[in-house]
């Protein structure tokens, strides 16, 4: 894995997102085949920070192009001298940018950031924010998390002896609704790719969140990855994502994903090749209290 000395890196493709005070965050590099994390935490004599993992040569002078989270083609993004900013209650090192500095309301979804930042080839894609009345391809999807639910719920039950549902009988179980909060979908060639997010609320102000991954492939819908947990209203303990745009690369498609949480964030690459198989290529934190 490259190191802080590594200042001289050429990186295939490198991707960040840039705040609204023009600040850009770096998430990961593609070196070889391989992503590389291009910021991780820092121990600062007892005080964490979120500091980069490669020389800031390999990223500043370089051939950005940002895009914007509304939609639209690439715009050059000039990424200047480094530069360190908060997040939440963390400093974390970025860089300073032309980018035109923005205010945005607050947004635990988005926090700020404005921009979806490629160096390299490649475009970002705005993905579908799916809402009712659904279509019938995405209405295909809505079956399927319902279906999906219940199976979810009972792994996670399972799994705790001392979940808080564990009283309520199947039947009980199978009348409390499921909300879909957030259906995202991105169609690319033959594929069309969600991330949902759904709930149901208990009588006792428990709340079972899921989330996950579906894959629309010549007719076929698959869940390539679904978990559900147990919350309340104050979310403690569970993670949702916003998703900030979809990156499409020959035989890559990368979903740039804001993950919040109560007391983090992070930054996340969701990676699909042309087939139906996903994973996380990279993760960083950007920001706790």
């Amino acid at each position: 894995m490259p190191t802080q000395n590594d200042a001289t890196l050429s990186w295939t493709v490198a991707v960040g997102v840039v705040r609204q005070d023009a600040i850009l965050i770096p998430i990961a590099g593609l070196q070889a085949g391989r992503w590389h994390p291009l910021v991780k935490e820092f121990d600062e004599n007892g005080t964490f920070s979120i500091g980069l993992t490669v020389g800031d040569t390999s990223l500043i002078g370089r051939e950005w192009l940002s895009f914007s989270l509304t939609g639209g083609s690439g715009t050059p993004l000039a990424v200047r001298e480094s530069s360190r900013a908060e997040a939440l209650c963390t400093r974390i090192d970025g860089f300073r940018t032309d980018a035109p500095v923005q205010s945005v309301a607050p947004n635990r979804q988005q926090d700020g950031i404005t921009f979806v930042a490629l160096l390299g080839a490649g475009n970002v894609a705005r993905p579908e924010s799916l809402a009712a009345p659904f279509d019938p391809h995405s209405q295909k999807a809505v079956v399927a998390i319902e279906t999906l639910m219940p199976s979810l719920e009972l792994s996670m039950i399972e799994a705790d002896t001392a979940s808080a549902i564990r009283g309520y009988a199947p039947a009980e179980r199978a009348a409390v609704g499921i909300q879909i909060t957030r259906l995202v979908r991105h169609r690319r060639d033959e594929a069309a790719r969600y991330y949902f997010e759904a709930v149901k609320r208990y009588p006792s102000q428990k709340i079972v969140f899921a989330h996950g991954w579906l894959v629309e492939l010549h007719g076929q819908l698959l869940s390539v990855s679904a978990n559900a947990e147990l919350t309340d209203d104050d979310r403690k303990g569970v993670t949702s994502a916003a998703v900030l745009g979809v990156i499409e690369l020959p035989g890559r498609t990368i979903w740039v994903l804001h993950e919040g949480s109560y007391e983090s964030r992070a930054l996340s690459l969701m990676e699909f090749g042309a087939g139906t198989t996903g994973r996380i290529v990279a993760r960083i934190p950007n920001g706790a209290c």
